[in-house]
């Protein structure tokens, strides 16, 4: 065991590969300091395996505020009643139910019907940045960032009203979920961010409770078996979550997956091609530059792993970013290969809390790229410097300027 100080500086914001693979080869867990001591695991093997492993519990939803003295955990309390809400921190047997109420909005065929509207916004999306007639665009700004919001606000059919500000509700959200170092004013940002989108599919769960809608608000307000989420406020929360999930993690799928294209002709080449398929390419970007760096558990019971006592209570961080870069899983881990297979990856997590929305970020992350240098052959960056989020949690650049 080794203790990491300075984990998170603005050289390992970007680029934390090099200091996973000193972790890995120091030993397979570490206490960092992060929210108080914490467990960090390192290796494909335990990250995989505690990630299915029901003694760990993912009751984490306080974790955040439990860190701040008990005045500002009274301030906060709206933050943790609602962000407990999320299935994302559900055990079974609560766990199973509300995830099997809710994977019916993902299933193959409800994800098929949005295809059609992925391409388009692709589309409009890349004419937008072509028509301004400059031959320079960001690809965060253009692409990567109203893409996924876009299609989750328009399969949730979120008004017009609202649409701007959800953006920003769920970045500060963002912000608090994924920092290293998360502060009073930070967190305020985050509850009222989530008080507000809350808030908003309150309403809309409400409006159209008994109606006769085809978007997911009321697909999900109308099911039949909604006993997980029967009151308005609980569903509200699913639809937060699912908001939030399915707009922050496919914008840095994008900008990472885009920044690591450009950096290499054989990977465009063979993404083009139709070599192999869009799912394996996306694997590979998602291995290769995880925009989910960690996920975490608490300790359930003490335990022991690699010759540590792990106690009852203690937070877990699962590493995913280097479970990605694992020698022992992952043939030349630090090198892209598109055709790579298999590839188990840990970007969406694994087993009961694998990400519910994986496979709309397939979609949206195979139409966006391919279209990119479709459209775009002659793709350059433009500029050296890149800048990446402060954000431990989700990994993605604040901007991408390319000309063309």
């Amino acid at each position: 065991m080794s203790t990491v100080a300075s984990l998170f500086d603005a050289a390992f914001m970007a680029d934390p590969y090099p200091v996973y693979a000193d972790l890995r080869a120091a030993g397979p867990v570490h206490a960092i300091e992060l929210l108080g001591r914490t467990w960090a695991f390192t290796r494909h093997a335990d990250v995989a395996a505690l990630l299915k492993d029901p003694a760990l519990s993912a009751r984490r939803g306080s974790a955040l505020v439990d860190q701040f003295p008990p005045e500002a955990r009274a301030e906060l309390a709206t933050f943790t009643r609602l962000f407990s809400m999320w299935m994302l921190f559900f055990d079974p047997p609560e766990h199973t139910r509300a995830r099997r109420w809710l994977a019916r909005a993902f299933a193959p065929d409800a994800l098929a019907r949005l295809r059609e509207r992925i391409d388009e916004a692709v589309t409009r999306l890349l004419d937008a940045a072509r028509d301004r007639g400059t031959g320079r665009f960001d690809v965060i700004a253009d692409l990567a960032r109203p893409l996924p919001a876009t299609v989750i606000a328009d399969w949730m059919a979120i008004p017009g009203d609202d649409r701007e500000a959800f953006v920003g509700w769920t970045d500060d959200i963002a912000e608090f979920f994924g920092s290293s170092q998360p502060t009073l004013p930070m967190a305020r940002r985050a509850q009222d961010g989530l008080s507000a989108l809350t808030d908003c599919f309150r309403r809309l769960v409400r409006e159209r409770r008994g109606g006769a809608g085809d978007d997911l608000v009321s697909e999900l307000a109308n099911g039949s078996e909604i006993d997980p989420v029967a009151d308005e406020e609980a569903l509200a929360a699913q639809c937060a979550m699912l908001a939030f999930a399915g707009h922050e993690t496919t914008r840095n799928l994008v900008g990472n997956g885009a920044l690591a294209l450009l950096g290499d002709e054989d990977a465009r080449a063979t993404l083009l091609s139709g070599a192999v398929s869009a799912r394996t390419a996306i694997d590979e970007l998602l291995r290769y530059d995880s925009p989910v760096q960690f996920g975490t558990r608490f300790a359930a019971a003490d335990f022991d792993v690699h010759g540590v006592r792990v106690q009852r209570g203690e937070l877990i961080i699962l590493l995913f970013g280097s479970a990605n870069r694992d020698e022992a899983e992952f043939a030349r881990p630090d090198r892209l290969d598109l055709t790579r297979q298999p590839n188990r990856h840990v970007s969406f997590g694994n087993g009961p809390h694998t990400c519910i929305g994986a496979a709309l970020a397939h979609l949206e992350g195979a139409a966006a790229l391919t279209a990119l240098f479709r459209r775009f052959p002659s793709l350059a960056l433009d500029g050296r410097d890149r800048r990446w989020s402060a954000n431990f949690g989700f990994r993605g650049l604040r901007e991408l300027p390319v000309r063309f």
